[in-house]
């Protein structure tokens, strides 16, 4: 489905590896099926980025709209903030 997004975006030198770029948004895609961001799920405090739609304002939560696609060492995938998580609870979640 993001195969040719996926493509362009990692794998080369400067570049997250595919494996992560894929693992974030397939986890994005997630939270937006579990009703992250107004989306389902009621948000607890208001986060979301309102000049992008059903994503968090949040720079470095998972949600938000800008996936990091520079590599910098780390192998890191970003994870959901406060808010996010703070709604998964309010919704059921642990």
């Amino acid at each position: 489905m993001f195969g040719k997004t996926i493509a362009k975006f990692s794998g080369k030198p400067g570049q997250v590896t595919k494996t992560q770029l894929t693992i974030t948004l397939i986890e994005h895609e997630m939270g937006h099926l579990l009703g992250l961001v107004d989306q389902g799920s009621p948000m607890l405090n208001t986060h979301i980025d309102t000049g992008n739609g059903a994503h968090c304002k949040n720079g470095v939560c998972l949600m938000n709209y800008l996936i990091e696609t520079s590599d910098n060492g780390s192998g890191f995938i970003p994870g959901l903030d406060r808010d996010c998580q703070a709604d998964l609870r309010g919704n059921g979640g642990k």
